[in-house]
C-alpha cells in the first residue's frame, strides 16, 4: 500500500507542479472539476477501500459546490461539505426514482439468489451443467454466451450470470477476476449494439435529438444500424473475450490472477473483500435432493418478465399519448417508450415470488426458512448498495460542478476532420471514467459531437454520401468510447455490478479488467478510429483490429495450463 501511496502522490505531485509552471495557480485552481473522480479513482486504487475512497470523493466534491473563494472559506466548506455530502448529495442519489428502482432490483435479486443458494438449487444448477460443461475452457464460453444471452438489459445481465456461473467457475479454478471481466465486458456492449435492448431506446432518442437540432434529415434507427461497424471497442472486446478462452492465454494482472486460482486453488486473492458474497445465505443444511429447476426456474422467469415488462410499458405510454404516437406500434417504438426500471422491479418481485414458490412447493424449505434465506440474500446486498449510492452521488456532484463540461473543453478544439472520431472516443472515454457513468457521457456529447461532425463535413466540401459516413462514425464512436471510459471506471454502477454479481473485491475486478480495456481502446485508437477519419472501410478495420488483438495475446500472453 505504501509503494502505491508513494507512486500516486508521485504523479499528482507532478501533474500539479507542471500546471504551476506552465499556467499558474490559477490553471491549478481552474482543474477543480476534476478533484472529486480524481482523489475518489486514487485514493480507491491506494487503499482498495472503495466505500472510504468515494465518500471522499463525494466530501471533495461536496465542498466545491459550496464555492469557496478564499481560504477561511475553503476550511468552512471542507467542514459543511463533510455533512451536505450525506444530506443532500447522497440523499439526492438514494432520493432520484430510477436509482432508487435500481437498488430494490439489486435487493430484490439477492433475495431470490439467497433462496435458491439455501434451497439448493444452484448446487443443482452446477451439478446439471457441469455434466456438459468440463473444463475450464467450456465454462468460460459458456459464461460468454450466457452473457450474449441476456442482451435485453446490462443491469440483469451482471446479476444474472455471475451468480448463476459463480460456483461453476469456482470449481474450475478460474478467478473471480476473469468471471467478472467475462460478465462486464459482454453486458453493456451487447445491450448497446443488439437492436432489442433497454439502452436502444435512450440512444436513438439522443441520436434523433441531435439530428433535429442540427438540421439532419433522415431516420435514427437507420443512422444506429450503420454506425455499428465504427463501434471498434464494442465489438473487439466481445472478441477478445473468446480469444482469451480458446488460445488460453492471459496477460498482465489477469494472467497473475489465473495463475493463483490455478495452482493454488484460490479464485478470490487472499485479503481481498468481495462486494457481495454467498457465506451468510450457505449456511444451514440443504435438502438431500437438490434441483437444478429450484434456479433455472427462477432466473426464466426473471428473463420473460423482464422482456414482458419492456413491452407492456411501451405499449402502454404509447397508447397513453394517443393520436399518431398509438399508431407506430413496431418494437423499436415500443422498446424505446419502455420503462426499463419498472420492468426490472416487476421482473425481481416475479422471481423472488417463483424461488419462494417452488422452494415450498418442492418441500426444499419451510416457509420460515425460506424467508430466512430471502432476507439473508439481501443481506448480503448491502455493500453492494452503499458502493452504488455513493457512486451515484459522486456521478451527481461532478455534474453540478461541472467536470463533464471541463473535460469537453479540455478535449475541444480546432482539430481535423480525419481526426474527429479519434478525438470523440477519447473525449467520450474521459467523461465515463471522470463520471462513471455511459449514459450520462452520452447524453453530454451527442448534442455537441452530431452537429460538430455536421459543420465539418459541411466546411470540408464533402458530398452528401461522405457526410453521412462520417455521422456513421461519429455516432459510434460516441456509444464505443462511453463504455470503454466505463469499462475502465471504479465509480461505475455496471462494474460495480459486475463485482456484485462475481462476488469479486471491486478493485481487483477493476484492477484486472483495465489492463484489457486499455489494450483494447489502444488498438482500436490506432487501428480503428484514426484510419475511419481517412475513410477507410470499418469491417475491413475490424478486422485488423481483432488481427492484432490475437497478435498481442499469443506474443505477450502465456499459455495456462487446462
Amino acid at each position: 500500500m505504501l509503494k502505491r501511496l508513494y507512486i500516486s502522490l508521485s504523479v499528482f505531485g507532478l501533474a500539479a507542479l507542471l500546471l504551476l509552471i506552465f499556467g499558474g495557480t490559477q490553471t491549478l485552481i481552474g482543474t477543480y472539476p476534476l478533484w472529486p473522480p480524481a482523489i475518489a479513482i486514487a485514493l480507491a486504487l491506494i487503499t482498495r477501500d472503495v466505500l472510504f475512497s468515494l465518500f471522499s470523493g463525494v466530501w471533495v466534491g461536496a465542498a466545491l459546490a459550496l464555492k469557496p473563494t478564499n481560504a477561511f472559506e475553503t476550511v468552512k466548506a471542507a467542514g459543511m461539505g463533510l455533512f451536505t455530502a450525506l444530506d443532500t448529495h447522497i440523499l439526492k442519489a438514494v432520493a432520484d426514482s430510477d436509482h432508487s428502482s435500481i437498488i430494490l432490483f439489486t435487493l430484490v435479486i439477492g433475495g431470490t439468489v439467497g433462496l435458491i443458494a439455501r434451497s439448493g438449487g444452484l448446487e443443482g444448477f452446477v451439478s446439471a451443467i457441469a455434466k456438459r460443461v468440463s473444463s475450464r475452457v467450456k465454462v468460460q464460453f459458456a459464461t460468454w454466451m450466457m452473457g450474449l444471452a441476456i442482451f435485453f438489459d446490462d443491469y440483469s445481465n451482471c446479476l444474472i450470470v455471475g451468480n448463476m456461473m459463480r460456483p461453476l467457475s469456482d470449481k474450475f479454478k478460474i478467478s473471480r477476476e476473469k468471471l467478472s471481466f467475462i460478465i462486464d465486458a459482454t453486458a453493456a456492449p451487447i445491450s448497446s449494439l443488439l437492436l432489442v435492448s433497454t439502452w436502444i431506446g435512450f440512444e436513438l432518442g439522443l441520436i434523433a435529438d441531435a439530428m433535429k437540432t442540427t438540421g439532419i434529415q433522415g431516420d435514427a434507427y437507420l443512422v444506429f444500424l450503420h454506425s455499428i461497424p465504427y463501434s471498434f471497442y464494442l465489438i473487439i472486446i466481445l472478441l477478445f473475450i473468446p480469444l482469451t478462452i480458446f488460445m488460453r492465454r492471459d496477460f498482465g494482472s489477469m494472467l497473475k490472477a489465473e495463475q493463483r486460482a490455478i495452482n493454488k486453488n484460490q479464485p478470490l486473492r487472499p485479503g481481498s473483500t468481495p462486494l457481495s458474497e454467498s457465506a451468510d445465505f450457505d449456511k444451514g443444511e440443504k435438502p438431500e435432493q437438490r434441483s437444478a429447476a429450484l434456479a433455472i426456474v427462477p432466473i426464466i422467469v426473471l428473463v420473460g418478465a423482464v422482456i414482458v415488462g419492456l413491452i407492456g410499458s411501451g405499449l402502454y405510454e404509447i397508447a397513453a399519448k394517443g393520436g399518431e404516437a398509438a399508431k407506430n406500434t413496431g418494437l423499436r417504438d415500443i422498446l424505446g417508450n419502455a420503462n426499463s426500471f419498472k420492468a426490472l422491479l416487476w421482473a425481481s418481485l416475479a422471481s423472488s415470488l417463483t424461488a419462494l414458490i417452488l422452494s415450498l412447493a418442492m418441500r426444499a424449505l419451510s416457509f420460515k426458512e425460506s424467508m430466512n434465506a430471502w432476507f439473508s440474500g439481501v443481506k448480503s446486498m448491502l455493500m453492494a448498495v452503499l458502493v452504488l449510492s455513493l457512486a451515484w452521488a459522486i456521478g451527481g456532484v461532478t455534474k453540478e460542478i461541472g467536470t463533464a463540461q471541463y473535460v469537453t473543453q479540455l478535449l475541444s478544439g480546432a482539430l481535423p476532420v480525419w481526426g474527429l472520431p479519434a478525438v470523440i472516443f477519447l473525449s467520450s472515454a474521459a467523461i465515463a471514467f471522470a463520471t462513471g457513468t455511459s449514459w450520462g457521457t452520452m447524453a453530454i456529447i451527442f448534442p455537441i459531437a452530431v452537429p460538430l461532425a455536421h459543420k465539418m463535413a459541411i466546411a470540408s466540401g464533402f458530398p452528401p454520401e461522405q457526410a453521412m459516413h462520417l455521422l456513421y462514425a461519429t455516432v459510434g464512436t460516441v456509444l464505443s468510447g462511453s463504455v470503454f471510459g466505463d469499462h475502465c471506471s471504479p465509480i461505475s454502477d455496471t462494474t460495480i455490478l459486475s463485482s456484485i454479481g462475481s462476488a469479486v473485491d471491486h478493485i481487483d475486478h477493476v484492477r484486472t479488467q483495465m489492463t484489457y480495456a486499455l489494450t483494447t481502446g489502444a488498438v482500436c485508437l490506432l487501428l480503428g478510429y484514426l484510419p475511419a477519419g481517412f475513410g477507410m472501410n470499418p469491417w475491413m478495420l475490424n478486422g485488423i483490429c481483432l488481427l492484432i488483438m490475437a497478435s498481442l495475446l499469443y506474443k505477450i500472453g502465456t499459455k495456462l495450463p487446462e
